[in-house]
């Protein structure tokens, strides 16, 4: 007897292009949207997953940077067995290849990685929101609450 019934993984894979599908932004200087990665604990029913999108570019043209770069933004996305994704934390910033003579910086790296699920909480690292040439890519392992409030984890 074949089992129809839809696993937990099944729903959030789902879910998962459901974001991507209503989140991509169609721009020809802008990357796909996309989810980066993903944690599904089959076990407890509960999963998270970082949703990545470009939002702006001040670029003309493919070749060049523009004052400011390329904005992206990264979203955490918890979701729980019977309930739709939860945005927890959200993040975006310009970044470039090179120095802006306007800025004076690069921008800064506004990517997440996932590190685990602590009951509904969700073990990350975020940026530092430092622009400082060098410390544009540094980040933070953080605990992001149920209702958003980032505790920083030494």
């Amino acid at each position: 007897m074949e089992n129809n019934k839809q696993t937990f993984k099944d729903k959030v894979k789902k879910a998962m292009e459901e974001l991507v599908k209503a989140h991509q932004h169609n721009h020809p200087l802008y990357q796909k949207t996309d989810i980066k990665e993903s944690i599904i604990d089959e076990n407890n029913k509960k999963a998270a997953f970082v949703l990545f999108e470009q939002i702006d570019t001040d670029r003309c043209t493919p070749e060049s940077e523009g004052w400011l770069g390329d904005q992206y933004r990264y979203s955490i996305w918890f979701m729980e067995e019977g309930k739709n994704p939860n945005r927890l934390y959200e993040d975006h910033a310009y970044i470039r290849k090179s120095i802006s003579g306007l800025t004076n910086s690069r921008g800064r790296d506004c990517s997440i990685k996932l590190e685990g699920i602590i009951g509904e909480s969700i073990i990350a690292y975020i940026s530092s929101g430092d622009t400082t040439p060098g410390k544009e890519f540094d980040k933070l392992k953080v605990k992001i609450t149920p209702c958003g409030k980032i505790i920083r984890i030494k």
